[in-house]
């Protein structure tokens, strides 16, 4: 091929034409500052220069065990062989977990502090996670969607929770007799049976049966108040009844 000078910003007039030629090899190239880079390749030529510190320290160490790591992402691979080690254990309970975080966002369950704050209402959250999820319920957003039928649903675990009523699972299996649950806190509830845990009393008011009792006591079903009635009114004993399920305390 005959080679065209090139003009003196370095361009050539036509795009298929090569006038740089490699003086050690035979290649060619179109453009000068490419030849100036393969040209490295044979003088060893390296002008760029890494202005950072580099340095064999093994700054990144295992907390269960005594290796350590140059880079943190080699940490956290090598923790995947430690997965029942849990060495964050919390001062006030006798709870232990494998990483840091998740013990200091348990410690909030002691101390109370709800630092994710909902910019729509005055609701506070342990975590952030919690937070993001709250905030579906003021957009509507319900961004997992069942496969087998139409609904969807704003959490993760409300969508694996509906799932069991199309598969019939029951994951929640109680370790002390034969019975499971689609739901955890259906286990929850089971479990009191065995402890003859009583948590709820109706001498015990929740707030919401509290503001249902208010009701029923300043009208009747006519519309009157009790003071109105007077003697006709009705009077109600406080039952000191104590049940371990909420669903035994609603038919009470």
């Amino acid at each position: 091929m005959e080679f065209k000078n090139p003009s003196p910003d370095g361009s050539v007039s036509h795009t298929d034409e090569k006038p740089y030629p490699c003086k050690f090899c035979d290649k060619v190239f179109r453009h000068n500052h490419n030849l100036k880079c393969h040209l490295r390749t044979h003088t060893g030529e390296k002008p760029y220069s890494c202005h950072l510190t580099h340095t064999d320290k093994k700054v990144h160490s295992c907390h269960v065990c005594e290796k350590s790591f140059k880079q943190s992402n080699e940490l956290t691979n090598h923790l995947k062989i430690h997965p029942g080690e849990k060495p964050y254990s919390c001062h006030l309970c006798d709870k232990s977990f494998r990483q840091n975080q998740n013990l200091t966002i348990h410690l909030r369950i002691h101390t109370g502090e709800k630092p994710y704050s909902c910019h729509l209402c005055d609701k506070s959250f342990r975590k952030n996670y919690s937070l993001t999820c709250h905030l579906r319920t003021h957009t509507g957003e319900k961004r997992y969607s069942c496969k087998l039928c139409d609904k969807s649903f704003g959490l993760s675990q409300h969508l694996t929770n509906h799932l069991s009523t199309h598969t019939g699972e029951k994951p929640y299996s109680c370790n002390l007799c034969e019975k499971s649950f689609r739901l955890r806190h259906s286990l929850t509830s089971h479990l009191k049976t065995h402890t003859d845990e009583k948590p709820y009393s109706l001498g015990e008011t929740h707030p919401r049966w509290r503001r249902r009792s208010m009701r029923s006591s300043t009208k009747s079903p006519s519309g009157t108040s009790g003071e109105q009635r007077g003697a006709s009114s009705v009077s109600f004993q406080v039952c000191l009844f104590i049940v371990g399920q909420k669903s035994v305390f609603a038919v009470n």
